[in-house]
C-alpha cells in the first residue's frame, strides 16, 4: 500500500512474471499461424485467377496467360495464338475492376467485371462495361474458358 497524500491508500498492483504468458498473446500467435496456413495451403480462387489473368493480359504476358487459359487446345498452339494477340494489342489499354463471383457449380464460376476498353483514346472514350469472365476448374486449379470471353472487352483475342 501506497499513502497518497491526504490521507487514501491507494494499492499498487504488481504483476509476477514466474514463466507464464498472457492468454491473448498466445491466441494472436495461434491466429497467426492459422492464417498463414490458410494463405499459403489454400488454392486460388476463381477471383484471383480472373485478376491475374487480367493483369497478364494488361501486361501483354503469354505464358502466364497461356497457363490460366482453359487446355481446350495443345499448349504449343495456345501460346503461340496468345503471342499473336499479345502482339496485334501491343497498343490496346484498358482498366478494369472486379465486381463479384458467381458460381454455377464446384467447378465453373463467373467472374463479373467492369471495364473500360481502349483508354487513352479520346477519340474512343467508352464508359466502363460489364463483363463476365468464365472459368472452369481443371486438374484443381481455375482456368479462364478465354474461347468464351468477348471481343468486345478484348478485340485481339484468339
Amino acid at each position: 500500500m501506497v499513502r497518497a497524500g491526504i490521507g487514501l491508500n491507494v494499492s499498487v498492483f504488481t504483476m509476477k512474471r514466474s514463466g507464464r504468458v498472457h492468454i491473448l498473446v498466445v491466441l494472436a500467435v495461434v491466429a497467426v499461424v492459422v492464417f498463414g496456413f490458410l494463405i499459403f495451403f489454400s488454392g486460388s480462387g476463381p477471383t484471383q485467377t480472373a485478376s491475374d489473368f487480367l493483369i497478364a493480359l494488361a501486361k501483354g504476358d503469354v505464358d502466364k496467360l497461356t497457363e490460366l487459359s482453359y487446355p481446350d487446345e495443345p499448349q504449343d498452339k495456345m501460346h503461340a495464338e496468345w503471342a499473336n494477340s499479345v502482339e496485334q494489342a501491343k497498343y490496346y489499354r484498358f482498366i478494369y475492376r472486379l465486381v463479384n463471383t458467381e458460381s454455377a457449380s464446384d467447378d465453373q464460376a463467373s467472374v463479373n467485371i467492369k471495364l473500360e476498353p481502349n483508354i487513352g483514346q479520346p477519340e474512343d472514350h467508352q464508359y466502363m462495361q460489364d463483363f463476365g469472365i468464365p472459368l472452369k476448374k481443371y486438374n484443381g486449379q481455375w482456368k479462364v474458358l478465354s474461347k468464351q470471353l468477348p471481343r468486345d472487352m478484348y478485340p485481339f483475342l484468339p
